[in-house]
C-alpha cells in the first residue's frame, strides 16, 4: 500500500444510462409524445443528444 491509501475501501460503482425517448413503456417504445417532441428538439435544434435518465449505483467490493 503506497502512502496515503490507508484506509480506503474499494467499491464497485456502475452509471446507468437510459434513452428516455426509447424506454419506459410496455408498449415496447417510448414515452409520452410530450416528451418524444422535446427530446426531439433537443437531439435535432439544439444537438445536445436528447433526454437521457442517469443513476449511480455504489456496491462494497
Amino acid at each position: 500500500m503506497s502512502e496515503g491509501e490507508e484506509g480506503r475501501q474499494v467499491q464497485e460503482v456502475v452509471a446507468h444510462v437510459y434513452d428516455v425517448a426509447s424506454s419506459g413503456s410496455s408498449e415496447g417504445g417510448g414515452g409520452s409524445t410530450a416528451i418524444l417532441h422535446v427530446n426531439r428538439f433537443f437531439k435535432d435544434a439544439i444537438g445536445l443528444g436528447g433526454i437521457f435518465h442517469t443513476a449511480i449505483q455504489v456496491s462494497p467490493h
